[in-house]
Formats: C-alpha cells, structure tokens, sequence
C-alpha cells in the first residue's frame, strides 16, 4: 500500500527546522568543543546536502505549503552569509 506524505506530516517551518539543526549539530559535536561558526558550518552542509538544489529531500506529491518551504529552504542556502545571520540567532539558546 502506496502512503503519501503532506506537509502536515513534516516540518514546513524553516525557523523550526534552522534551530532544530543547530542544536543538534552542537549536540552531535559536542565532544569537539566547537566554535559557533563551526556549529554553523555543519548545519549549512548537512541542510545543503538534504534540501539544496540537488538535494535528497523530495516532494513527490505537490503540496503548496512544503514548495512554499522548500523555496524559502534553498533561497537561504543559496546565500550563506543570510544562512549565517539567521543562524546566530540560535547562538544563546547553547547556554540554556
């Protein structure tokens, strides 16, 4: 049996999905005491490899929120000093 995937059935939010990101890739590396920009720099290549142009993420049913989603996703990693600033806004969150 074939099931399809909406966008309720995954993250549409790129805010969301910028902070998730983030923090776990502070977590994952945590070992490596990484700098800020370090923690930036493997979410923008582990998010380029997923949802940039030649990306793995697929939609194979369109649905206008994910296009919506996916559009503002690769705008921003087409430009990576505007990935970064939106970034940096998560920086005090690694205090908490």
């Amino acid at each position: 049996m074939a099931s399809w995937v909406s966008s309720a059935d995954r993250e549409t939010s790129v805010e969301n999905m910028l902070k998730r990101f983030f923090l776990y890739q502070a977590d994952k590396h945590a070992d490596e005491n990484p700098s800020v920009e370090q923690i930036i720099e493997y979410s923008f290549k582990k998010l380029t490899k997923k949802f940039g142009k030649d990306g793995y993420a697929k939609m194979y049913y369109p649905d206008k929120k994910y296009t919506d989603y996916s559009s503002e996703m690769q705008d921003l990693l087409d430009n990576k000093q505007k990935f970064i600033e939106r970034e940096m806004k998560f920086v005090p969150l690694l205090n908490k």
